[in-house]
This record gives structure tokens, C-alpha cells and sequence, in this order.
């Protein structure tokens, strides 16, 4: 499991739908690229992400738990070599539905931004937020599964990043903690721009903060430009795209379309 976490693998992100059960007003999903495909429709779309040469998937949305058959896709995904990692807020991942993945799952990575509750409110997460993920951390580590946490980082908590630390400090995970520039490029992200970005000295300063006072965290860190050539990913719809210079660039639509080109060969 180590070596695949590290290594430099062919990625490809699934935001396998835009249904979600929190409100971040810096989330950059397509509010109307929706979908009502089947289990089996979901197959033909994952055997395509797999011919491509895929080796991980990252399920993502919106919320992809969401999604009632996402736990057999999984499946199928992982009986055909694929590495799953799942992003996901936590609402959903009760001891059951732990339970439930563990057999498919290789990662899962919380989107946790912040501790403090009124934060949490703030930036559309909820002020439950906070007891969610910590109840979800504990389940998670105790089950064996690798557990990274994604911050995005804005204008709102960054105040509140030294906190976090604190607590990771105290309650280690046993994967990473990603913190991420706030990617300015579609719907909800876009329009908030202005009161959400956070320049690019200040974070790094923070960075360099954290990774010195807390050396016992695995820090990593992410900037707009590793964000969006990070992998190729599939909208709910079924777009295949690619992102440069903050402009999607679609393909074709997995359903519908012969589409040519590998996408790991046009990054």
C-alpha cells in the first residue's frame, strides 16, 4: 500500500456527481452537469477510465457517496487493479458504510478546512463539521484504512490552520495532511474569488510555518498550477477533460463519444 500512495502513478479523478450535502462557497463543481446513470452506464464509463491505463481513481463530486452503486463500482474498479481513493466530507461514512469499503477502498482523504465551528459555518461546511470528522478519523484508523485530509485554504481559516495542527499533533492520522491554494476556475469558486484568495506569499509563509513547528506531520502542499494538471478527470455527465491554464478542455463524453486520444498523453 506505501509504495502505491508514493508513487507516480496514471491518476484519473471521477466527480461522478455534483449532488452534495454541504455548501462550500469555494467548491468549483459544475452545479449542471448532472446525471441519472445506471450501475451498468457507470460501468461503461468506468471500463474506459480503466483502457486508458488508468492505475487509480480518485472518487470524488460533489459528494460521491452519494451515488447508491458507487460501493460496486469500487468493486469492480479494485478487481481490475485500480487503486481507489476516495474524497469525501464524511456526512455519509458511518461505521457501516466504513465497513462497507474497506474491502475496496485504499485511501480516503477527509476534506477537513477547519476546527473551529463558526469557521466551518461560514465557508457552507456546517458547524457539525468538526464532531463529524473527528468521529470519521478515529472509525477510519481504527479500520485500517489510510486517511489523508485536504485543506483548502482560504481568507476564512487560515487563522485557524496552527489549531489543526495542534490537534494533528495530539491525534496523528496516519497518512498525509494536503494544503491546497484555492483554485479560482468554475461556478460557486469563481464567483467567490475576491473574498476567498489567499496570496500565494502568505500561504507558503504559513506552509513553511507549519512543516517547521510540527515535524511530526507529513505536510504536503499544493499550488493552483500542480492543482489543475494533477490528472485528467471525468464530470458527472461524462466529459472527459484535461485543465491548463485555468481552461477545461473536454475531450469527448465517455457515453457517446469515440474519443482518440489518450488523456495521459495530452498533460
Amino acid at each position: 500500500m506505501g509504495n502505491w500512495h508514493t508513487k507516480q502513478n496514471k491518476k484519473m479523478c471521477w466527480w461522478i456527481t455534483e449532488k452534495c450535502n454541504e455548501g462550500c462557497i469555494y467548491c468549483f463543481r459544475v452545479l449542471d452537469c448532472v446525471n441519472n446513470f445506471s450501475l451498468e452506464e457507470h460501468i461503461t464509463i468506468l471500463k474506459r477510465i480503466i483502457s486508458y491505463g488508468t492505475e487509480q481513481i480518485t472518487w470524488s463530486g460533489g459528494e460521491a457517496l452519494l451515488v447508491p452503486h458507487v460501493v460496486e463500482l469500487m468493486k469492480y474498479a479494485k478487481e481490475h487493479g485500480i487503486y481507489n481513493k476516495l474524497t469525501t466530507n464524511g456526512k455519509l461514512l458511518t461505521e457501516e458504510k466504513i465497513k462497507e469499503i474497506k474491502p475496496y477502498i485504499d485511501l480516503v482523504a477527509l476534506s477537513i478546512d477547519s476546527f473551529n465551528d463558526d469557521t466551518n459555518q461560514s465557508i457552507g461546511r456546517g458547524k457539525e463539521h468538526r464532531s463529524i470528522v473527528i468521529d470519521r478519523i478515529k472509525h477510519l484508523i481504527d479500520s485500517g484504512i489510510l486517511v489523508d485530509i485536504n485543506t483548502v485554504v482560504v481568507r476564512q481559516n487560515i487563522k485557524d490552520l496552527v489549531d489543526m495542527a495542534e490537534f494533528l499533533k495530539e491525534n496523528p492520522i496516519n497518512g498525509k495532511w494536503k494544503l491546497m491554494t484555492f483554485f479560482p476556475i468554475r461556478e460557486s469558486a469563481l464567483r467567490n474569488k475576491e473574498k476567498l484568495e489567499v496570496d500565494d506569499n502568505a500561504f507558503l509563509k504559513m506552509v513553511k510555518k507549519l512543516k517547521d513547528d510540527y515535524p511530526s506531520i507529513n505536510i504536503v502542499h499544493m499550488m493552483n498550477d500542480q492543482i489543475q494538471q494533477q490528472y485528467p478527470g471525468v464530470r458527472a455527465n461524462g466529459d472527459l477533460l484535461i485543465t491548463k491554464n485555468f481552461q477545461d478542455i473536454v475531450l469527448g463524453n465517455m457515453m457517446t463519444d469515440n474519443i482518440p486520444d489518450n488523456p495521459f498523453d495530452l498533460l
